[in-house]
């Protein structure tokens, strides 16, 4: 779920397309995959990666989804 809530306030804000192109990748896939888990994902993936390399992208989506919010709170605050 948390994965789910932030990359649709990246979607909203600033587009899945600002993302690079393996974070997209896996934002795309969590989208279409809501329920897989993260060996699902990562056998879905173009990409070679480990259970912890997604893992690790995924604090990524969450992060720049976070920056998202603070900037926004800051632009209301001011």
């Amino acid at each position: 779920v948390k994965q789910l809530n932030a990359i649709k306030i990246i979607q909203e804000n600033i587009g899945l397309e600002s993302l690079s192109e393996g974070l997209m990748e896996l934002a795309l896939l969590r989208l279409a995959n809501p329920e897989a888990s993260l060996e699902e994902l990562r056998a879905l993936s173009t990409q070679k990666l480990t259970k912890s390399g997604i893992n690790h992208r995924f604090a990524k989506i969450l992060e720049t989804a976070q920056k998202i919010e603070k900037d926004k709170l800051r632009i209301t605050t001011i």
